[in-house]
């Protein structure tokens, strides 16, 4: 996050495997990593640029299209996951409102959250970056998106946001 580059003002969405009761400190330590916005995603708000919104713990974050706008929401379930708040979710989502537009980043962690939605990215063209073995804690979801065939690049945390800063100075 604290990398980012200042000209990639598209929002940003997280989804963290956390309970409800850390996802208010969470979106504060992150705030306090870079000039964005950051915040636990509301139910019925307009997405806006330059912001990263983080899933509640209790519910899976998702986004749809209203009126030309993208707005949020909180789904409660979500059968193509057993975990709350699912990255698969929210992949999906990014994935049907996005379109190619939509990238994925994996970053480290148990399970195989995440594989589900990553193929309807993929379907769609969308880019999809998976944190490297060397660089991770656990390279469950990373891997598992990898070992699909699904990921665009496997790369290291510095290397994604090196990746991230090309991309927005070439368009």
């Amino acid at each position: 996050i604290r990398n980012l580059d200042a000209s990639l003002d598209c929002p940003v969405f997280i989804t963290q495997h956390l309970p409800e009761a850390f996802m208010t400190f969470f979106a504060r330590q992150l705030g306090s990593l870079t000039d964005r916005v950051v915040k636990v995603a509301e139910s019925g708000e307009t997405v806006k640029a330059n912001h990263i919104y983080i899933a509640p713990g209790d519910a899976h974050l998702v986004c749809r299209n209203e009126r030309g706008k993208v707005v949020l929401d909180h789904q409660k379930h979500y059968s193509a996951s057993r975990y709350c708040p699912s990255v698969d979710a929210m992949f999906e989502s990014i994935a049907d409102v996005y379109g190619a537009d939509g990238m994925a980043v994996v970053f480290s962690g148990m399970g195989n959250d995440g594989v589900h939605g990553a193929r309807n990215l993929s379907k769609m063209g969308a880019a999809i970056l998976v944190q490297d073995v060397e660089t991770s804690v656990v390279w469950g979801m990373p891997g598992a998106v990898a070992r699909e065939g699904l990921a665009t690049a496997i790369l290291s945390p510095e290397q994604m946001t090196e990746l991230l800063g090309r991309i927005v100075k070439a368009a």
